[in-house]
């Protein structure tokens, strides 16, 4: 498993800089799509994003109900590109 502290310091480092982060929405309203991005990267790994479809959504329902995530981020968005 990936260092979730070190993945989540990156992402809120770089979320400005992403072509699908709005200025009015902070990091902390994608944190949770980022947290299923980031983990179910590394726990399905070499997997397409379609294979895991399914569970990201569950995890992604699980996490968002922090008290600062809207839950309005797909998921898919934030996943690391798979392998080629």
């Amino acid at each position: 498993m990936a260092d979730v502290t070190k993945e989540e310091s990156y992402w809120r480092e770089h979320h400005a800089k992403q072509p699908y982060a709005k200025k009015e929405l902070s990091y902390d309203d994608y944190a949770a799509a980022y947290r299923t991005g980031y983990e179910g990267f590394h726990n399905y790994p070499g997997k397409a994003y379609e294979e895991i479809e399914d569970d990201l959504a569950l995890n992604y329902q699980r996490t968002k109900a922090g008290p600062h995530s809207r839950g309005t981020m797909p998921v898919m968005q934030c996943m690391p590109p798979g392998p080629s």
